[in-house]
């Protein structure tokens, strides 16, 4: 009788046979999930492709050659509805890039969310690294490059809610932005007793406006149009910030050949009662910068201290964020900058007011003498003023189509941009819209917005105790069922 016909022997390699089955399925479904790991297809079946990204970003992102690390500070559980779904629009569209930058088999771009409540040592590590400064930020960086978006810049508001997600749009920018090794050049015009980036003086210094730009990738740079016969080639952007006397006929012809021969970029903040030698210049791109005081006794539109609160913007990418959400900008002593209508007829010629004082404010001429200033309508500009304007010049191309050239943004105060204001109400963001607006930033990729659909079903209690039948007890009934049935089906046979 031979050892395998021995039943102890028959049983154990039946055992073994069991296991080696086991261990060959498990072997089976592991090589399939690994291949299916590397080897799978993603379809978007959604309406207009909801979760896809744009072609053009799948160009820009398979072409990455550096490793990009995206950083999100935006908290996952909140006591807000509306800032739980802000995170679960920005990590549905994170995943997308994720899994693009990994396709090719390296990952180039990693993702990491970090919560600011309770991983203090990482933000520690986030704020000596990349001087990070606010919560609720999306942090791209490559190399030494780097870029925040806040959350308000991935969304079109109106009538003070979200309408549209353009999340891709301002990521896919950004990204284009850090991974190009040249930065964009701002030069600040100096030798005129200008406000200074390095100086930290509230009242009078730029410190908080130069990190401000750092952080989005800027390099900052002085000009002395004295020195200097023309502007420097690399320039994409000229900043004159109070100057205290006034530019000299050739520093203003100097400018007025930038603007006009190379389609340059200026934003011009004013002071009353100073003289910027600008007003030829201003003249050529309809704008009129009279020697005025605005005064508004409406005592919403003004602080305690006397500082102007303006809440009258127009619809305008600079001011549009402030229209539709109701921001408000802090302003101190200002000029009126308005439109020059015998100017605005050039049909090359846009020419916007983009904030205004309240109705009853007025330009007062005489603010020298008069102690207790009131309106006279003989001399005085009448209410609401515009203390802001932008001026764009569209020109022809050879075939037939216009293009943006110049554009030129002057402001009648030059106090939010200083230390002391530049971080409150909706100052920060209006200056950054006037410097994204001037170099065309955020708005070239061809990559439309995307609608916001919230889905809600509402059920009766009716309804939802038929729900839940189905759900807890019709399902799991009818698999018990089965069960039961096949198990007599082979006893019976058996």
């Amino acid at each position: 009788m031979s050892k395998f016909d021995n039943f102890f022997y028959a049983q154990w390699l039946k055992r073994l046979e069991r296991w080696v089955h086991i261990l060959l399925g498990l072997t089976l479904l592991a090589g399939i999930n690994y291949w299916a790991a590397k080897n799978y297809i993603r379809i978007d079946i959604t309406h207009n492709q909801r979760y896809s990204l744009s072609p053009e970003t799948l160009a820009y992102l398979r072409e990455l050659k550096d490793p990009l690390k995206i950083i999100v500070t935006v908290p996952k559980k909140s006591n807000s509805v509306e800032a739980e779904q802000t995170f679960k629009d920005i990590e549905n569209l994170l995943k997308e890039y994720e899994h693009v930058g990994r396709a090719s088999g390296n990952k180039k771009i990693e993702i990491e969310f970090v919560d600011i409540f309770q991983q203090r040592k990482k933000v520690e590590k986030l704020v000596n690294l990349y001087g990070l400064q606010e919560r609720n930020v999306i942090l791209i960086v490559s190399g030494d490059r780097q870029r925040q978006l806040l959350t308000m810049d991935l969304y079109k508001f109106k009538d003070g809610g979200k309408r549209a997600f353009r999340g891709e749009q301002a990521i896919t920018s950004a990204i284009l932005d850090v991974i190009n090794p040249e930065r964009q050049k701002i030069y600040f015009i100096t030798g005129h007793g200008e406000m200074q980036l390095d100086n930290v003086d509230p009242i009078k210094g730029l410190s908080q406006l130069k990190i401000f730009l750092q952080e989005r990738n800027f390099e900052t740079l002085l000009l002395d149009l004295n020195k200097n016969a023309e502007v420097p080639k690399d320039a994409a952007l000229l900043i004159l910030a109070s100057p205290q006397v006034a530019l000299l006929p050739e520093e203003v012809e100097t400018l007025r050949n930038y603007l006009a021969e190379r389609n340059g970029r200026l934003i011009v903040f004013l002071d009353p009662n100073k003289e910027s030698g600008l007003k030829p210049l201003f003249h050529d791109w309809g704008i009129l910068t009279d020697n005025m005081l605005v005064i508004d006794p409406q005592q919403n539109n003004q602080t305690t201290g006397g500082n102007l609160i303006i809440r009258d913007f127009a619809q305008n990418p600079i001011t549009q964020f402030h229209f539709d959400n109701e921001f408000t900008a802090l302003l101190g002593p200002a000029r009126p900058v308005r439109p020059d209508h015998k100017m605005t007829s050039q049909e090359e010629l846009t020419v916007v007011s983009l904030m205004k004082t309240s109705e009853k404010s007025w330009g007062e001429r005489a603010y020298k003498q008069a102690e207790n200033p009131s309106f006279d309508p003989e001399v005085d500009l009448p209410g609401p003023v515009s203390i802001a304007t932008a001026s764009e010049r569209q020109i022809g191309s050879q075939i037939g189509l216009k293009i943006s050239g110049g554009r030129l943004v002057v402001f009648g105060n030059t106090d939010f941009v200083a230390n002391n204001y530049f971080n409150r109400l909706g100052n920060q963001i209006l200056v950054r819209n006037t410097i994204n607006w001037c170099l065309d930033r955020d708005n070239l990729l061809n990559i439309p917005p995307r609608k916001i659909e919230r889905f809600q079903i509402t059920l009766s209690q009716q309804d939802i105790w038929k729900l839940g039948f189905i759900i807890l007890l019709g399902l799991p009934g009818a698999v018990t069922l089965m069960g039961i049935v096949v198990f007599w089906i082979r006893n019976r046979h058996s």
